[in-house]
């Protein structure tokens, strides 16, 4: 029986340092700069279809956010702030991930952004997986022609976020 065991045992851990030390196919994101961005739908507050193609010639500020991110509470202000100091430029869709509407709606109240940027949801978060992230928050940078001219992970501060919306903006 002893033996038996040891033989499963030695098995078993070849299998797993199989797998482990097999050369692993790093793939990048989709949404990497220099990409065309691709199309997606999600819904607004009210229910309706909002997809990326509908800001065709115009610049967008893509942000992957939840309510569970603590960056977020402090990053969303920030967007509407320079969303409002750069006015119909460009546009900030802000994409919540995966969180029911009153969950969503909730938090974009309380840190006083809903109705100062495009909120949406991702209901099956199928979007932020089609984008190939990991990380949150996630923004992304699409230029008016569509094309990813910048891509963050993690949180952005005032002045970064001003100077990548400025630099979108040439």
């Amino acid at each position: 029986m002893n033996k038996l065991a040891i033989i499963i045992g030695i098995i078993i851990l070849g299998g797993v340092v199989a797998l482990v030390a097999r050369p692993h196919k790093q793939e990048q994101p989709a949404s990497v700069s220099g990409n065309k961005a691709a199309e997606f739908v999600v819904v607004d507050y009210d229910g309706k279809q909002v997809k990326l193609s509908d800001f065709a010639g115009r610049p967008v500020f893509i942000n992957f956010w939840a309510s569970w991110c603590p960056f977020c509470l402090e990053e969303m202000p920030l967007m509407a702030k320079i969303q409002q100091e750069f006015g119909d430029q460009y546009a900030t869709l802000a994409i919540n991930r995966a969180e029911r509407l009153d969950r969503a709606k909730q938090y974009s109240d309380q840190v006083g952004v809903t109705g100062k940027i495009i909120l949406v949801l991702d209901e099956d978060d199928s979007v932020y997986r089609q984008f190939g992230y990991f990380a949150m928050p996630v923004s992304i940078f699409v230029d008016k022609d569509g094309i990813i001219r910048d891509v963050k992970q993690g949180p952005l501060s005032e002045n970064e976020l001003r100077n990548k919306i400025k630099a979108l903006l040439q």
